[in-house]
């Protein structure tokens, strides 16, 4: 076989010769995965459904990734497809194909991707990456090892009924309680001026001095200076979809716990008065649906 390099820009060529390289790939597929690319790698179709492929086919994957509470869901989904490692520290992503073909590549989480790749079949490129990943392979543990030690932390589960004003203070509360992460979905204008009004900037701005990163899907309907001047604060991730149907208000928070507030129609002037009903929950099942769904219009 002829030795190349091929160099690969955005995720459209990445994806397509990934999918080539899986449908190709007989006996093994190894390599890293960055931290905060497990996620989107679970959440995007082609991808596990290409993984899960291979796995019928008997194609034996092994993969090492850093297992954190912020992707800690998404690891327990890739383990059902791939025997998944932990070390700390892994950054770089790469792919290594029945030991010939290399895909070495780096993946923008940027809200406009350049992505980069290299996919190459040169003997001493993909012999030095093969002699990295075992080093990292023994040097890793087993995934659920680290799963156990994470969950002991992790609260029951619990399914409950809140109503308007319990759901307001579950709200406020599990956003300035926050440790990591916080995902929310804001479905109507009306409820960006009912938040606005109860004071959602100063819990976000509290969240935000502990360290935690804040994402937040609006309609394409809101106007996005305006809400992002009532907000005061910058470094809130904010992006705007035509995709949000449900009339309700969805909060992830740290991968542990989950809030969906049902509002009215009607225009209402403070949170109390627009909420019908809210369930506050710390199913796993139920949270990675949301998350899930939020990855899904956020890409």
């Amino acid at each position: 076989m002829k030795e190349n390099i091929e160099t690969l820009y955005g995720n459209d060529e990445i994806t397509s010769r990934t999918l080539q390289v899986f449908e190709s790939t007989q006996k093994t597929i190894e390599g890293c995965v960055g931290k905060e690319e497990v996620a989107m790698q679970v959440t995007h179709e082609w991808h596990m459904q290409g993984l899960l492929k291979l796995k019928e086919k008997g194609v034996k994957i092994r993969i090492v990734t850093q297992v954190t509470n912020d992707n800690l869901q998404y690891c327990k989904m890739y383990s059902q497809v791939a025997e998944l490692r932990h070390l700390d520290g892994i950054q770089s992503s790469f792919g290594i194909s029945d030991g010939v073909w290399l895909l070495d590549h780096v993946v923008s989480l940027d809200e406009f991707p350049l992505s980069h790749a290299i996919l190459t079949n040169v003997r001493k490129l993909v012999d030095a990456k093969r002699k990295l990943f075992e080093t990292v392979w023994k040097q890793s543990i087993p995934s659920q090892t680290v799963f156990d030690k994470l969950e002991k932390v992790k609260p029951p589960e619990v399914n409950t009924q809140l109503d308007p004003t319990e759901a307001k203070q579950m709200l406020f509360n599990l956003i300035k309680n926050s440790k990591y992460h916080v995902d929310m979905i804001i479905p109507t204008s009306n409820c960006v001026n009912s938040l606005v009004t109860d004071g959602l900037s100063s819990y976000l701005n509290t969240a935000l001095s502990q360290g935690v990163k804040v994402r937040i899907l609006l309609p394409r309907d809101i106007h996005y200076f305006e809400f992002n001047n009532s907000i005061k604060n910058s470094n809130i991730e904010v992006k705007q979809t035509e995709d949000i149907r449900a009339r309700k208000i969805m909060l992830m928070v740290d991968s542990l716990y989950s809030l969906a507030m049902e509002v009215k129609g009607a225009k209402e002037d403070n949170l109390k008065s627009l909420v019908k009903g809210a369930v506050y929950s710390t199913s796993t099942v139920g949270l990675m649906t949301f998350t899930a769904l939020f990855e899904k219009m956020w890409t």
